[in-house]
């Protein structure tokens, strides 16, 4: 089981260093940097776990302030056979981003290989 919680503060203008991909556990692998979020723009995400694609991830995201309503307002999304998924913003503000992923594809003696990641996204104005 791999678990990651991640944060993206960018000074200046975003650059690629800081996030790149370790090949280790499931990570995201962001195709739109994740401090150049923008209403009304695709984010394209690619989910990793071990380096390879996390095919069929499950991803869920949540805006702030609505995580304790009454109706479930969550957006729900899947990975594809590349791990890709693309994400579009409504409205500006904080968001909570988390993807779950298991296969058989374990190392010995383990017989499943898990992984969980949390990041929180801000999204802004166009």
């Amino acid at each position: 089981m791999a678990r990651r919680v991640e944060t993206f503060v960018t000074l200046g203008a975003p650059t690629n260093t800081a996030i790149a991909t370790t090949g280790s556990g499931l990570e995201l692998n962001t195709l739109t940097h994740p401090n150049d979020l923008y209403v009304g723009e695709d984010a394209q995400m690619q989910l990793l776990i071990d380096g390879e694609a996390a095919v069929g991830a499950t991803i869920t995201l949540v805006r702030e302030g609505e995580r304790y309503r009454d109706a479930d307002v969550a957006q729900t999304y899947t990975s594809d056979v590349k791990g890709n998924f693309t994400l579009l913003f409504t409205e500006p503000g904080m968001y909570w981003l988390e993807a779950e992923y298991e296969d058989t594809q374990a190392k010995a003696p383990a017989s499943k290989r898990q992984g969980s990641y949390v990041a929180v996204l801000e999204v802004l104005p166009l």
